[in-house]
């Protein structure tokens, strides 16, 4: 669990690097209590800050084994104040089920609004690729100090010669004197407008990239075997995650099929995910049939082999019959590997919280209601909404992966 870079930096011989690396020991033998004391025994030997930062983090991933959530959360707070980048905990598998807990909403609320400590790198982070896609932002920046410090400068110079007319002075004209005053005011207001709407803009613009990097770390099981974060995805395929009812996503994945060859020729990749399943799935754990205990599809298959001459063996048709039409159903289900996409049972907490997130900064859209996501192949979301997408709208929107639209698109 603990990133390369601090346990290569804590394997230079003191005794805190070796209980860290003993508790990485212990930890990967499935002996998480043993590798919790040991991690925070070297919590007590004078480590270095990254001795210190590796102890708590993978202090807090045995936490979350163990579903020790706040002790887990604690860590991770101590660890991001030694300089642990957020990103990781995001990526790590350890601390998947964690990130769908109340608690680690409340972590992610101080990261993202933080400042030095508590993962203050990733809000700089965000800025920076912020920055980098609106590049003339701070160059608007300083023409608003600029115009508006003339302004306020210019209104300064003007309330003297107001307090001049207004006395009765002949040399000056109150007439210009307001309509001067009524520039520079206007002027000011114009300026401090625009420098809000920017100001705000960019604060949608974080909202929206914390959850384009929060949405690409969540975990999608590809054919049923393979299981790799959307952001591995990236330059590859452009996942749409249906979230809502069962019964509309349902009907949204079955529409979606008439389009299949051409969802499939601009990389789109389905993502289906019912709100509410996370809480089914945690009663279905209390009641001691959840994921360890998964159900396997069950295809029927013919009762013997076939032979040479197409048929199974003594010539029976329906047997032979049935054979291709598992051999048939076997294919297709080969091909729908990537076409469809679905959360793992392990994190659909995770997603739920998410999908909370998305509902709750789309325009529109209430907590509870259907929702749409499409991401383009750099990950960055192409469109939202609520409900469930046009296909036919799409397909016209996105281009085909061999077009040169998309090459652009992947960088």
């Amino acid at each position: 669990a603990v990133p390369r870079r601090a346990r290569a930096r804590a394997a230079e011989g003191s005794a805190a690097a070796e209980r860290v690396n003993a508790g990485l020991k212990l930890f990967d033998a499935g002996k998480t209590v043993a590798a919790l004391d040991a991690f925070m025994a070297a919590l007590e030997l004078q480590p270095s800050n990254e001795e210190k930062k590796a102890a708590l983090y993978n202090a807090a991933c045995c936490y979350a084994k163990l579903e020790q959530t706040e002790d887990a959360v604690d860590s991770l707070r101590a660890a991001l104040e030694c300089g642990l980048q957020y990103a990781t905990v995001l990526a790590d598998g350890d601390l998947q089920a964690l990130r769908g807990s109340a608690e680690f909403a409340g972590l992610k609320e101080e990261v993202v609004g933080g400042g030095d400590a508590d993962g203050g790198s990733f809000r700089r982070d965000l800025k920076l690729i912020n920055e980098a896609r609106s590049p003339f932002r701070p160059v608007r920046g300083f023409l608003y100090v600029a115009l508006g410090s003339a302004a306020f400068i210019s209104t300064l110079i003007t309330l003297p010669r107001l307090a001049a007319a207004l006395a009765g002075d002949e040399g000056v004209t109150l007439v210009g004197v307001l309509q001067n005053l009524g520039i520079n005011v206007a002027g000011l207001v114009a300026i401090f407008f625009l420098y809000r709407r920017d100001q705000d803009g960019e604060a949608q613009e974080i909202s929206t990239l914390t959850i384009e990097e929060t949405l690409s770390r969540l975990p999608i099981s590809i054919g049923g075997t393979k299981q790799v974060q959307l952001c591995d995805l990236r330059s590859n395929a452009r996942p749409v995650v249906l979230a809502g009812s069962a019964e509309k996503v349902g009907a949204a994945v079955r529409k979606a099929q008439k389009y299949r060859n051409q969802l499939e020729e601009r990389g789109l990749l389905l993502v289906p995910f019912i709100i509410g399943s996370s809480a089914a799935q945690k009663e279905e754990d209390n009641k001691g049939f959840g994921s360890k205990a998964r159900k396997m599809a069950v295809t029927p298959t013919p009762k013997s082999a076939t032979r040479e001459g197409g048929k199974a063996e003594g010539g029976d048709d329906e047997s032979f019959d049935a054979a291709v039409a598992a051999a048939t159903l076997k294919t297709k289900q080969a091909a729908g590997k990537r076409f469809k996409a679905e959360p793992p049972a392990a994190a659909l907490a995770e997603w739920e919280r998410t999908i909370e997130e998305m509902q709750r900064s789309v325009d529109g859209v209430g907590t509870g209601d259907d929702i749409f996501l499409v991401l383009r192949l750099d990950g960055r979301v192409r469109a939202s909404g609520k409900g469930m997408p046009d296909w036919e709208q799409l397909i016209q929107d996105v281009p085909k992966s061999t077009e040169l639209f998309s090459k652009l698109e992947s960088g």
